[in-house]
């Protein structure tokens, strides 16, 4: 009801509508909303925070003062792995291995995860990229446009 009222209130005090017949009815008509006279939206809610966010680095940097952060991290899986150990291809394929002809074995100490950027961590194998949400989401007081409002999670327009 207070949005409508708000909306009617607006429409009205831009009409033809002398002032007068403008004050009664906004009276008549808005009585008893919690709404000042001219009805001002605001942003309100309990903002999610950063932290919360950390599943998709897409969602955290549309969160209003937070932003995302990632490395390539875990524990490289090991030269005489049985896994590594069993083919030449697996074992050179891991960084830092080698493959031993005579011994038919796995040699070597692999390369640890966070020596590879993002882009070269998938393809050692048990490295992963890791990802963070950072910051402090701009709470939904701040917000001063609905647009940016509605975008920030947690907030609502009202």
């Amino acid at each position: 009801m207070r949005n409508i009222c708000s909306r009617i209130i607006r429409k009205w005090m831009n009409s033809f509508i002398p002032f007068y017949l403008t004050m009664s009815l906004i009276v008549i008509g808005c009585a008893g909303q919690n709404d000042s006279i001219g009805g001002v939206d605001s942003c309100s809610g309990t903002v999610t925070s950063c932290f919360s966010l950390h599943l998709s680095g897409t969602e955290c940097v549309q969160q209003e003062g937070c932003s995302y952060s990632s490395s390539c991290g875990g524990s490289a899986e090991s030269c005489v792995s049985t896994t590594l150990g069993g083919t030449q291809e697996a074992c050179e394929n891991q960084k830092g291995c080698s493959y031993d002809a005579v011994s038919k074995k796995c040699k070597g100490i692999a390369t640890g995860c966070s020596s590879f950027t993002e882009g070269q961590c998938k393809n050692q194998k048990r490295c992963r990229i890791l990802g963070q949400c950072l910051g402090t989401a701009m709470t939904c007081q701040r917000m001063q446009t609905m647009p940016q409002c509605q975008q920030q999670k947690g907030c609502k327009w009202n």
